[in-house]
């Protein structure tokens, strides 16, 4: 695959921040989480008629 052809992510900081990057920033990001508390959330969204 190109470079060109690699999507990368962004923030208020900058461009082209790639994956790895970014997945053991949202991964390291538990800082106010306390010891048992749960670190992922699945949401289900069910509308009825």
């Amino acid at each position: 695959m190109e470079q060109e052809d690699i999507e990368h992510f962004f923030n208020q900081y900058g461009d082209e921040i790639e994956a790895k990057e970014m997945v053991k920033e949202i991964d390291g990001n538990t800082a106010k989480l306390k010891k048992k508390e749960p670190k992922f959330y699945s949401i289900t969204v069910r509308p009825s008629k």
